[in-house]
């Protein structure tokens, strides 16, 4: 799946809430008008998640082996050193 019709799929859920609830039910009609194979379908239905914020970073990982997923603590940027931090009385 090109990364432009994986976004294309994702727009397409912001906009049509009938798209958006079948895929994360993993229903194929999420699907339908989009020109996919069947194992490009298949695989888009192996995902489970709650959130199409959740559902698109599994998507991109699954097509193109790029692990975008949080870590599973938030970064304290007071520890990282990234940004300074004043405490506000």
């Amino acid at each position: 799946m090109s990364a432009r019709g994986l976004q294309t799929l994702l727009v397409s859920t912001l906009t049509d809430r009938g798209r958006k609830d079948a895929l994360l039910r993993g229903s194929a009609t999420a699907f339908d008008g989009f020109d996919l194979s069947d194992g490009e379908i298949a695989d888009l239905l192996s995902i489970r998640a709650d959130t199409l914020e959740d559902f698109a970073l599994h998507a991109h990982a699954l097509f193109y082996g790029e692990d975008l997923l949080l870590e599973e603590e938030p970064l304290d940027i007071r520890r990282a050193g990234a940004l300074p931090v004043r405490d506000i009385a």
